[in-house]
């Protein structure tokens, strides 16, 4: 029996009653002191780098903070105008998708922009003969109607559009390209910003006389304070891919051709993958690190389903031993540009080729990036270069024989995958949204 217990039944006589005041500031004073130490250690814990490389240990986070993912379905049986239901996805994985607005849009194709730049706001561009319409919706707000935005003249006689469009300067202004409208190439594009308080105070920016063959201009991504706005100039054709990037300084009124980067993805069979930080200082992109020898390519590969794997020929292992997808870091003030990773997954397998290419990248912070492999989602620290597993797929029998999905958007504990799919990190549950809206839909964001 503990001779300290102090039982109700006790015959002992009661210690003596200590001061109550003396002892109430001893415990105030005392809650204050582990308080401060709590809040010291706070931020030294939550900038902390990643463990040592190839920690199998997944990352979670107590509070999600919410899901923040949609997907929308089209109606376009109308000649007049096209309709749109909303869903939201729930975040705990189990309850049903929530319908959310039902609306329509003037046109029979309208361009929808799910990322305009503004937290939970779709944009739509209508393009008519004498002018295109641009319109937008905000999910955030329950059955919230369409808004005009701006409308815009169109020379007639030049077929022009508005090929895209934007939010800027915190929602205050939109931007948008206007260009002929040729089958085979954009020709005169032309950055336009308009500002929504003052319509009289606009900004022109000439982009290209004549684009390459089937390319376009399209935005990227700009600063937080709009004063640079990253553009594209993307085309292609038989399963080549070309582009060029731009800077458009606003403060110089420059518009400045990027060299030396990657194409731009065009859909999930291109290799490449690039994505700006959030604070907009640093463009992380994947490649290949080395094309293929035809010669290498096994013939019963040049065709099928399964990707370009090499020719049974043990050389050839050897030959691309140090061949793999890298992930590489541009610091756009300076320039360096540094290589953070490269897969050198399946050493001893002919399909390494396709195995080891990055397949997405998502930036977590302004140093923390997410990239995918045929295996996994991994977190890595771009200045330490620590990594640690997000998520595994299942069992990679043959890399020649998997495909896998996109990153779409990571909103810690949750993954959302480009095939309709949601993984909680903390559990490795993995939700396929397989209703037939959800199947029918498009997947989009709000970050």
């Amino acid at each position: 029996m503990n001779e300290n217990t102090n039982s109700p039944q006790s015959n002992q006589p009661k210690p003596r009653r200590l001061h109550s005041k003396p002892m109430f500031v001893g415990v105030l004073f005392l809650a204050v002191v582990v308080v401060a130490l709590l809040i010291y250690r706070w931020p030294s814990a939550k900038n902390s780098v990643l463990p040592t490389a190839d920690t199998q240990q997944n990352v979670t986070t107590s509070d999600d903070g919410g899901l923040h993912v949609y997907y929308y379905t089209v109606d376009d049986s109308s000649q007049q105008n096209t309709r749109y239901n909303i869903f939201k996805v729930s975040p705990d994985l189990g309850k049903p998708d929530t319908a959310t607005h039902s609306f329509s849009i003037m046109g029979r194709y309208p361009s929808v922009v799910t990322d305009s730049w503004k937290k939970d706001t779709m944009l739509f561009v209508s393009n008519a003969e004498t002018q295109a319409i641009i319109s937008s919706v905000d999910v955030s707000a329950q059955d919230s109607q369409p808004q005009t935005v701006l409308a815009v003249p169109l020379d007639t006689t030049e077929n022009e559009r508005v090929a895209d469009a934007r939010f800027v300067d915190g929602g205050t202004a939109i931007a948008f390209i206007i260009a002929d409208g040729r089958n085979e190439r954009a020709e005169n594009s032309v950055l336009h910003i308009v500002s929504l308080q003052d319509q009289s105070k606009t900004e022109r920016y000439p982009l290209s006389e004549k684009s390459p063959l089937y390319a376009g201009f399209g935005f990227l991504v700009a600063t937080p304070d709009s004063h640079a706005i990253y553009l594209h100039e993307t085309g292609g054709d038989g399963g080549f891919i070309w582009s060029q990037w731009y800077n458009v300084d606003r403060t110089t009124k420059t518009v400045k051709k990027m060299e030396g980067l990657p194409p731009i993805p065009q859909g999930e069979e291109n290799p490449t993958a690039s994505t700006f930080s959030p604070d907009r200082t640093k463009l992380a992109y994947a490649d290949f690190s080395a094309v293929v020898d035809p010669d290498d390519v096994g013939q019963e590969y040049e065709e099928g389903q399964y990707g370009r794997c090499l020719r049974f020929d043990t050389n050839l292992l050897q030959k691309y031993a140090s061949f793999g997808g890298t992930v590489l870091v541009r610091d756009l003030r300076t320039g360096a540009t540094n290589e953070i990773f490269r897969n050198l997954s399946y050493q001893d397998n002919f399909c390494k080729n396709v195995g080891n290419r990055i397949i997405s990248l998502r930036w977590l912070d302004d140093s923390l990036l997410a990239f995918e492999t045929i295996d996994g989602v991994y977190a890595i620290d771009v200045n330490s270069k620590q990594r640690k597993t997000l998520f595994t797929f299942e069992e990679t029998v043959s890399p020649g024989q998997q495909t896998r999905p996109a990153l779409l958007s990571i909103q810690q504990p949750f993954i959302i995958f480009s095939d309709r799919s949601i993984v909680q990190t903390g559990t490795n549950k993995r939700l396929e949204l397989v209703t037939p809206d959800a199947q029918q839909g498009y997947f989009f964001v709000s970050e």
